[in-house]
C-alpha cells in the first residue's frame, strides 16, 4: 500500500523530471561533463563547483513549495527575491547586510504546557553588533519574530568574507518573571543555551534557512533545549559569477577545523606535560589553583584553555579610562550558578553570553575586566587564587616602566571596583593565595614556596618565581568569538525625574503608614544634594575625595543656624523605587530620616543616574531632612 510519504517522494521526483525535460538544463549539464570516466560523486562535485546545481535548485524552488525553498544538505535555499522587500527602503544601498530573521522555535519539550510567569529571549551577535528579541512566553513552539540587519564591513567580496569569517552567536535565556527597566536585582535570567552559527553557506546561494539545535549549557542536562529556525539573506546579494562554490566553502571550513583540532591537540599534550612538571616541583603544588582548562558554555567545545577566553576589548569611547572600565564591571550584578545541593557550578561564559545575561560569577567579571584593561594598553592578567571564602578571581596589572626599579603590581577587584597595591595593609582581607595568572599571550604558574599573596613577588619574568608556558603554544590557540560593548540607551534626564517623583510617592506612603506623618518636601535642598552624589561617583572612580568641602559649605549656607541636617546616600544598580525605600529603611540613619516626625521637619530627595555601557547604571539616591530639635 502506497503511503503518504511514498506519494510525496514520487510527486517530487516527477516535478524534478518534468522541470528538467522542459528546460535547457539537461544540455547545460551535458556540456559541463566532459570527462566520461568520472564517477557519479566526482561529476556531482564538478556540477556544484560550476554552479549548475545551485541554478537548478534555484529554479525549482518556486515549484517545490509556496515559500519557494528546497533542502540542500541540512540548509534550505530560499529565493531571495522579495523576501525582505519590506525592509529594503531602510537600508543604505552603498553597504551590504546580512539579514537574519529568527522565525520561531520548535521542539522545546520542557515547555509543552505554556507558563505565564516564564519567558524566553533570544540574543544574536555578529562582530560588534548584538540584538535581542522581546520576551516571549515559554512554550513548545515559541515565536521570537526577530529581524536583524547586520552590517557587513565594506569592500568585502564573497571570497574575502569566506576567509575573514566570524560566526553568529546565539544566546537563549529564560526569565522567571520580568524585571522593570534597569532592574537587575530580581528576575535575573538563566542561560539555557549558546550556539555558534556558521553562515557561510550564504556565500553560495545568497539566501539560506537553517535549523539550529540549541544544546543545554549544563552538562548535567542531556538532549536538546529546542530548535531555532533562522532565515538568512544577503542584501544586496552577489551575482552568480561572484558566488563561492559549495566545494570552496566546504574546503575552507574543513581546513579551519583541521587547524583548530591540530592546535588544540598540540596544546593539550603540551599542557599535560607542563602540569606534570609543575606538580612535580613541590608537593603543595597539587593543591594550588592553577586553571589551564575550564568548562565553558559552548557545548561544541565544552572545555577550553583559559588563555583562549581572553582578548583585548576596545570600549570605543564608551569608557574613558581603565577606572571607568573597572567601575562598569563592578556594576554588573554578581550571581553564582549553583546546583541542587547549593554547590557552585563553575561554567565560564562567553562575553556575549555574560553581557547579554547582565549578571554572572566572579570569573566572568574578571575576564571582562582583564579584556577591557588590555584594550586600554595595560599589561593585565586574570588571577586565580583564594580569598577568605574560597576560590576567587581578580585582575592584576604590572607596571614595568624604566622609572621603576622593580615591577609594580596593582590588584583590581572586579566585583567592587577597588584597587590595591601590594603594600596596601588591606590586601590580606581581600586575597589569601594565588596559583596562576594569565592573559591572551601568557600563562604563569606560581612556583614560590609561599603562595600567600602578601608574600608573593610579582616579577613574572623571573622563572625561579613563576613557571611560564611557551608563548608560541598559546599564540596558536583558536580564540573564542570576540564581543563588543553596546552603548547605553538610558535617557538619564527623564529617568532621574521619573525616579525622584516615584521615590517621593513611596517615601510619603511609607511615612503615612508607618509614622502617621505627612511629608513636606524641600526642592531647593534636593537640588543641592546632586553635587554630593556626583562627588560620590567620582570617588568610586578615582579613590579620591572630590568637592567635599564645597558641598559642606553649600549646606552650611543653606540650612539655618540651630537646625539639624541629616542625609543618607546609597547606591543601587536598578530603578525600582519600592526596593530602594526598603533598603533605606534597613539602615539606621536611613530609618531615622524616614521616621522623623519632628514639628516642621522637611525632607529632600535627589537621584543621580550615571550611565555605563550595556545599560548598566550607577543609581545614586540621597534622602535628607532638616529640623529643629526642641
Amino acid at each position: 500500500m502506497e503511503t503518504k510519504t511514498d506519494r510525496g517522494i514520487k510527486d517530487l521526483r516527477n516535478t524534478i523530471k518534468n522541470h528538467l525535460d522542459n528546460s535547457k538544463l539537461i544540455d547545460k549539464i551535458r556540456s559541463k561533463i566532459t570527462v566520461e570516466d568520472l564517477t557519479k560523486s566526482e561529476n556531482l562535485e564538478k556540477l556544484k563547483e560550476e554552479g549548475v546545481v545551485g541554478e537548478i535548485l534555484g529554479e525549482l524552488s518556486a515549484k517545490l513549495s509556496g515559500r519557494g525553498k528546497s533542502i540542500i544538505g541540512g540548509y534550505e535555499v530560499a529565493k531571495a527575491s522579495g523576501r525582505y522587500a519590506e525592509h529594503k527602503e531602510f537600508l543604505d544601498h552603498k553597504k551590504k547586510y546580512m539579514i537574519v530573521k529568527a522565525l520561531r522555535g520548535s521542539a522545546f519539550v520542557d515547555y509543552l504546557d505554556p507558563r505565564s510567569d516564564e519567558y524566553l529571549t533570544l540574543s544574536i551577535s555578529y562582530l560588534d553588533q548584538r540584538y535581542s528579541s522581546s520576551p516571549v512566553t515559554c512554550r513548545s513552539e515559541p515565536t521570537f519574530d526577530l529581524t536583524i540587519h547586520f552590517e557587513i564591513p565594506e569592500a568585502f567580496d564573497s571570497h574575502t568574507m569566506l576567509k575573514s569569517y566570524a560566526p553568529l552567536v546565539l544566546v537563549l535565556q529564560k526569565h522567571n518573571g520580568l524585571s522593570t527597566k534597569g532592574d537587575t536585582s530580581h528576575g535575573r535570567p538563566v542561560i539555557l543555551s549558546t550556539s555558534l552559527v556558521d553562515w557561510r553557506e550564504l556565500l553560495c546561494h545568497n539566501s539560506v534557512d537553517i535549523n539550529i539545535e540549541m544544546k543545554p549549557v549544563s552538562r548535567v542536562l542531556k538532549g536538546s533545549v529546542g530548535i531555532i529556525h533562522l532565515e538568512m539573506d544577503l542584501e544586496p546579494g552577489f551575482k552568480k559569477s561572484e558566488l563561492c562554490s559549495q566545494l570552496l566553502v566546504k574546503n575552507q571550513q574543513d581546513t579551519e577545523k583541521k587547524l583548530e583540532t591540530e592546535s588544540g591537540s598540540k596544546f593539550l599534550e603540551y599542557a599535560k606535560d607542563w602540569d606534570m612538571e609543575y606538580k612535580g616541583m613541590r608537593k603543595s603544588h597539587k593543591d594550588r589553583l592553577v586553571k589551564i582548562y575550564v568548562e565553558t558554555d559552548d557545548r561544541n567545545a565544552a572545555y577550553r584553555p583559559t588563555c583562549s577566553l581572553v582578548y583585548p576589548i576596545m570600549a570605543d569611547r564608551m569608557l574613558d579610562t581603565p577606572y571607568h572600565a573597572s567601575r562598569f564591571v563592578s556594576l554588573i550584578p554578581f550571581q553564582r550558578i549553583e546546583g541542587f545541593d547549593k554547590e557552585k557550578i563553575e561554567i565560564w561564559h562567553s562575553m556575549q553570553a555574560f553581557l547579554t545575561r547582565g549578571c554572572g560569577d566572579v570569573e566572568d567579571h574578571a575576564v571582562l575586566l582583564c579584556n577591557l584593561l588590555l584594550g586600554f594598553g595595560l599589561d593585565a592578567y586574570v588571577c586565580i587564587g583564594t580569598n577568605s571564602e574560597g576560590a576567587h578571581a581578580w585582575c592584576l596589572t604590572i607596571d614595568s616602566s624604566s622609572e621603576i626599579k622593580s615591577p609594580k603590581a596593582i590588584f583590581w577587584e572586579c566585583l567592587t571596583g577597588q584597587r590595591f597595591s601590594l603594600s596596601d595593609p588591606r590586601i590580606h582581607r581581600f586575597y589569601r593565595t594565588i596559583g596562576c595568572v594569565f592573559n591572551h599571550t601568557a600563562f604563569y604558574g606560581n612556583i614560590q614556596a609561599d603562595d600567600r599573596v602578601i608574600s608573593t613577588i610579582f616579577d613574572l619574568d623571573d622563572e625561579s618565581l613563576w613557571m611560564p608556558m611557551k608563548p608560541r603554544m598559546i599564540e596558536e590557540l583558536q580564540s573564542v568569538p570576540q564581543a563588543s560593548l553596546m552603548p547605553s540607551t538610558v535617557d538619564v534626564y527623564e529617568e532621574q525625574k521619573k525616579l525622584e517623583k516615584s521615590l517621593k510617592e513611596k517615601v510619603g506612603a511609607y511615612r503615612a503608614n508607618e509614622c502617621q506623618s505627612n511629608t513636606t518636601w524641600d526642592s531647593h535642598l534636593g537640588y543641592l544634594l546632586n553635587q554630593a552624589l556626583i562627588s560620590y561617583e567620582m570617588q568610586r572612580l578615582s579613590n579620591q575625595k572630590f568637592s567635599e568641602d564645597e558641598f559642606k559649605a553649600c549646606i552650611q549656607n543653606y540650612v539655618p543656624e540651630g537646625t539639624t541636617f541629616k542625609a543618607f546616600p546609597i547606591q543601587f544598580n536598578h530603578f525600582d523605587p519600592e526596593m530602594m525605600v526598603i533598603a533605606i529603611s534597613k539602615s539606621k540613619v536611613g530609618f531615622e530620616i524616614l521616621s522623623n516626625s519632628e514639628i516642621g521637619v522637611k525632607h529632600s530627595i535627589c537621584a543621580r543616574i550615571v550611565p555605563y555601557p550595556e545599560n548598566m547604571c550607577a543609581v545614586w539616591v540621597m534622602l535628607a531632612n532638616q529640623y529643629k530639635a526642641f
